[in-house]
């Protein structure tokens, strides 16, 4: 089940629980199950490139072409706008990634030049400089300040799963391998690419019984706020209410249950708890926080799918209900921008 709130703000109901090699996923459309939790680091990559190229450097691999891995857009799967790599005709395995990658450089003298930040998840790819390539959209853009960078890439995250609502369960094999990559565009050299999951790995699906719906307003409206206000100003605070349902009536488990936030590239703010709120132009004018209220406590919700537990279902119980306090904080950018700003984050039900 998916539903959109809007941030003038935007948040999509979904759900999910954890896994591996064994994985059992939940009825229903979207986000259904968590695959595993990866890492993976490139140390050392070097590149060459003229300054002032913008080229994408780091990229998620989803195909061999017979040379050397990469992003392609067409042996991707499509959901409801969320791509990912194929499992089965109804189910796909949909990367929720954060990256880091230190530049230095080649030649004396051996300074560090900056850390590029970036992000990989159903919607696309981007850094805290661009948004992804044209040609495949988990090929993050990032600048070429010097002729030759040094590239240490630290990547890490989960691969969550999603679903048609027709998922079934059984033994599935990926079609490609799943790595990632850090790229000389020159020579198309990819510095030692890091597998994340083999195409020779079984995927034992089990499709469980239980499920769960989010209600809560699907539009937070800050009103009119100061546009010459300082950066980091808090401008506004607006609290909502949030109920979770879950039932489950066969194949019943025993399960934690929460809530995590994802954001669309365009309103990534380079941190996993700011999102961008951006005028017609796409430049931020300002940034929201976002914070659930839980046995007393204010707990701010990260942005990068990290789960905060509410409540749980034993698997001797049919039905559980949670009910809590969403709060959204309004922050300017110090831009001195005007006019109606929008963002849009994706708000998930947890399962695991």
């Amino acid at each position: 089940m998916m539903k959109k709130i809007l941030l003038a703000i935007i948040l999509t109901s979904i759900t999910l629980p954890t896994l591996a090699a064994d994985v059992k996923v939940f009825n229903g459309r979207g986000l259904v199950g968590v695959f595993g939790n990866y890492s993976s680091s490139h140390s050392r990559v070097n590149t060459t490139d003229n300054i002032g190229e913008i080229v994408p450097y780091v990229s998620l691999t989803n195909y061999y072409n017979g040379s050397y891995n990469q992003c392609h857009l067409n042996s991707l799967m499509e959901i409801d706008g969320i791509y990912g790599m194929p499992i089965s005709n109804d189910l796909m395995l949909v990367p929720e990634f954060t990256f880091t990658d230190r530049r230095t450089r080649i030649d004396w003298p051996y300074r560090e030049i900056d850390t590029v930040t970036g992000h990989f998840n159903g919607w696309g790819s981007g850094t805290n400089q661009f948004p992804h390539s044209r040609n495949c959209i988990f090929e993050p853009y990032q600048t070429t300040p010097e002729i030759s960078i040094q590239h240490n890439v630290y990547t890490t995250g989960r691969l969550l799963i999603y679903g048609t609502g027709n998922q079934k369960g059984g033994t599935y094999h990926l079609k490609h391998d799943i790595g990632t990559s850090v790229k000389d565009w020159r020579t198309l050299y990819e510095g030692n690419w890091k597998m994340l999951v083999s195409k020779t790995e079984a995927i034992n699906i089990t499709v469980s019984g239980l499920t769960c719906s989010l209600q809560t307003p699907n539009k937070i409206n800050f009103g009119i706020n100061d546009s010459s206000a300082a950066n980091g100003t808090l401008l506004a605070s607006v609290q909502r209410p949030m109920t979770i349902n879950c039932s489950q009536f066969k194949d019943q488990v025993d399960a934690y249950i929460g809530i995590s936030a994802n954001v669309k590239p365009e309103f990534y703010s380079g941190n996993a708890f700011d999102v961008n709120l951006n005028n017609a132009s796409n430049q931020a004018a300002a940034y929201v926080k976002l914070f659930v209220h839980h046995n007393g406590a204010k707990l701010p919700i990260r942005l990068d799918q990290t789960i905060v537990e509410l409540g749980r279902i034993n698997a001797n119980e049919n039905n559980v209900n949670i009910t809590k306090t969403l709060e959204y904080e309004l922050y300017s950018k110090g831009a001195g921008i005007t006019g109606l700003a929008r963002g849009s984050v994706e708000l998930s039900v947890i399962m695991r």
